[in-house]
């Protein structure tokens, strides 16, 4: 992306050039994420997998339970943190709970539980890194400035090419 970009820079129009700045903004802010999003999202995947296969409001079983609270706690980590800042010992309590739950759970590693644990000390721009269960607005993001990206370039290439003719 980098060295398309200086080529993009020199010889593309102002708006091509603007569309570029926007793909390139949403290609470094996934690789800046990458690794922490890596880990929650293959957490929370595991986790899902240890969810009750029958009837979830009838289930006793403690490690689907736990999978359960786990995942909770980490789609909706940033929220947790902010309401338990201002209280003495609200956030390591929770997070002492996530450690729990995600060993219950029986679905994730140590070594796993580690990262994750590591990853929950930050919460800026948690929504981007576990993403929606149903749609990624990160994702979505980036695949709208690649798709406004490639239009201009193709109306580019084929305005240059019904000009050359």
């Amino acid at each position: 992306m980098r060295r398309s970009f200086t080529t993009v820079e020199l010889l593309g129009s102002g708006d091509t050039v603007s569309l570029a700045r926007r793909l390139r903004a949403r290609c470094s802010q996934l690789e800046r994420c990458a690794l922490r999003r890596a880990v929650l999202r293959s957490a929370l995947a595991s986790l899902e997998k240890g969810w009750c296969p029958g009837n979830a409001e009838h289930c006793d079983h403690p490690a689907h339970d736990a999978a359960w609270v786990a995942w909770d706690h980490l789609t909706r980590w940033d929220a947790i943190e902010e309401e338990r800042e201002h209280e003495e010992r609200g956030a390591y309590e929770e997070r002492e709970l996530l450690e729990f739950c995600l060993r219950e759970s029986g679905r994730i590693p140590e070594a796993e539980i580690r990262r994750i644990l590591d990853t929950t000390m930050n919460t800026a721009g948690w929504s981007d890194l576990v993403g929606g269960w149903i749609r990624d607005p990160l994702v979505e993001r980036y695949d709208a400035a690649r798709a406004d990206y490639l239009a201009a370039l193709r109306s580019l290439v084929l305005r240059d090419a019904a000009g050359a003719r």
